[in-house]
């Protein structure tokens, strides 16, 4: 089952088919008490045999989008989740920690710390982040990277199987025959840190031992073909790109493959 914590409410549209069909549980996370509540959910659907470990499933949970789930719980963290008057919670952002900074370290804490568990428990973990550029400090120049808190960027890579990049091809790609490799509106996950943050793959090597050459990019990127890029299903994938990029379409597309092959099967019947 592939579950969607939706705390970036306007990303839902491109899914709701999936949604309607039972393939894809979504889960709306508009406070961090909400998003609480169903990581609560989502744990205890975890089944343990007589020597209490994990039964193995196939689970996956998708955080859409990391950043604005830190949005939405410093300002939890700050005005409270249960507010009915805003503005007479202005006066709190002028008193005490003018930066911010505790409410910053702590929404990155609090968030991180249920996706890590829910990767303990065997879920696979999908982390979506909008995209900013940020400044390399070691190479003196700007990259396109997720755009959160320096803090929890560090934790989000750390934590991470693979960082990818999800964008569209502004122009066309030429082959080295010169003949047109990428079509100009083309989507396409960068592997590689050409102009992006660090990347990192879950396998560099097959089954076999032998070294696995990740290609640069994968034009049209579905989440079959990136498994069979890595050679297995990334335990914690983290994808970033800009809003309407196509991020939440990539993470659910798995749920397209369940309804094509139950429609194949249904065909060999």
């Amino acid at each position: 089952m592939i579950y969607l914590l939706n705390a970036d409410r306007g990303s839902f549209g491109s899914v709701a088919a999936l949604v309607n069909a039972g393939r894809v549980e979504h889960l709306l996370c508009e406070t961090f008490p909400a998003f609480q509540k169903h990581c609560e959910y989502l744990l205890d659907k975890v089944q343990h045999d007589e020597k209490g470990n994990v039964v193995p499933h196939d689970d996956l949970v998708i955080l859409d989008t990391l950043t604005r789930m830190a949005d939405t719980t410093r300002g939890d963290m700050k005005i409270g989740a249960e507010v009915k008057d805003l503005w007479s919670k202005h006066t709190i952002f002028y008193k005490g920690d003018t930066h911010n900074y505790g409410a910053y370290e702590g929404a990155g804490q609090l968030i991180m710390r249920y996706m890590r568990n829910l990767s303990s428990r065997g879920f696979r973990v999908i982390v979506l982040c909008h995209e900013d550029e940020q400044k390399d400090e070691i190479a003196g120049i700007n990259k396109r990277a997720p755009d959160l808190n320096k803090a929890l960027w560090s934790s989000l890579k750390g934590t991470s199987t693979d960082v990818f990049r999800l964008t569209v091809a502004t122009e066309d790609e030429l082959a080295e025959d010169g003949s047109v490799a990428i079509k100009a509106g083309t989507r396409i996950l960068q592997t590689t840190q050409d102009d992006t943050a660090l990347c990192k793959y879950s396998a560099d090597t097959d089954l076999e031992g032998n070294f696995r050459t990740v290609p640069k990019y994968l034009a049209n990127p579905t989440m079959r073909k990136i498994v069979r890029m890595l050679g297995i299903k990334p335990g914690f994938l983290t994808i970033y790109g800009n809003p309407g990029v196509g991020k939440t379409t990539l993470a659910c597309s798995e749920a397209f493959d369940v309804k094509a092959k139950a429609a194949k099967k249904g065909s060999e019947e």
